[in-house]
């Protein structure tokens, strides 16, 4: 999370509701996954019976928003980054199904995929890149987003892995 984009991105989402306009579900689903881990932490000290409900039901108005934004067939950085941070947290808490589903590995990877993100640093993109111009932050966002998913995937083939080779060899 890049602090001063999601700041603008608040901004943006109060400005148009106030005016009536329609909003990008794609930043209000990453404000709502991110107050939704925000309060689950917060409350687990302050009220630990509320951390849960209250993080829920946050995280259940991310996977609303993700849906309204269309986001699997039409991937973004701020979709994509809304669902990592929830399925990142998911781990703490029960969420039902209905909303579950949005946050699996499977889904993150499609859709960094689909958004080229495993491509940012190919010969080609760099190249692409260079003789157009392009937005470091943006880059770096991208290639921290696909470093994540790829950490997190060796992380659970070899939790998994270590699972399957008997001790004694």
């Amino acid at each position: 999370i890049i602090p001063s984009h999601v700041e603008q991105q608040i901004e943006t989402i109060y400005k148009l509701v106030a005016r009536n306009e329609s909003i990008n579900f794609a930043h209000t689903a990453l404000l709502f996954a991110i107050t939704a881990a925000a309060l689950y932490y917060k409350l687990l000290i302050e009220s630990p019976e509320h951390a849960e409900p209250f993080s829920q039901e946050h995280t259940f108005l991310a996977g609303a928003a993700l849906i309204q934004s269309n986001y699997i067939p039409n991937p973004s950085l701020e979709g994509l980054q809304a669902t990592m941070v929830i399925g990142h947290h998911l781990s703490n808490m029960n969420v039902p199904s209905s909303v579950s589903s949005l946050f699996v590995h499977r889904s993150f990877v499609s859709q960094a995929t689909g958004m080229g993100l495993h491509l940012v640093d190919c010969p080609r993109v760099v190249a692409e890149r260079s003789a157009n111009g392009f937005d470091k932050t943006k880059i770096e966002l991208k290639r921290r987003l696909w470093w994540d998913l790829a950490t997190y995937d060796w992380y659970v083939f070899s939790r998994d892995l270590a699972g399957t080779i008997p001790d004694d060899i």
